[in-house]
């Protein structure tokens, strides 16, 4: 619940070891970098899977500061982003779209 204050709880086994499954912003960092990668080499499909795997593994990560989740909001908003140019450009090179087409598709 959005007004409730965060909680603080420390993440560790009985051991002092962090649980296997904690997701934080350094993986989710990872799986952004290679998001970009594909976008730079053209691979636009992997790239749509690399971002569309970000935000759902954002929704399960662990942000121990004010400044991590900031900093994840604003990879979730990247990934928004990223994820519309990827669908827009894969249409646009999978049909052979007339010049009308192809310029709702930008403006959209």
């Amino acid at each position: 619940m959005p007004k409730f204050p965060s909680i603080n709880v420390a993440l560790r086994t009985a051991n002092g070891t962090s649980p296997a499954g904690i997701i934080n912003l350094e993986f989710l960092k990872r799986i952004y970098k290679e998001g970009s990668t594909y976008t730079t080499k053209g691979n636009f499909k992997q790239a749509l899977l690399s971002f569309q795997k970000c935000i759902q593994h954002a929704v399960l990560s662990v942000a121990l500061t004010q400044e991590e989740e900031k900093e994840i909001k604003r990879l979730i908003s990247n990934c928004v982003e990223y994820i519309l140019a990827m669908k827009i450009e894969i249409k646009r090179r999978d049909k052979a779209l007339t010049t009308t087409e192809v310029q709702n598709l930008e403006l959209a």
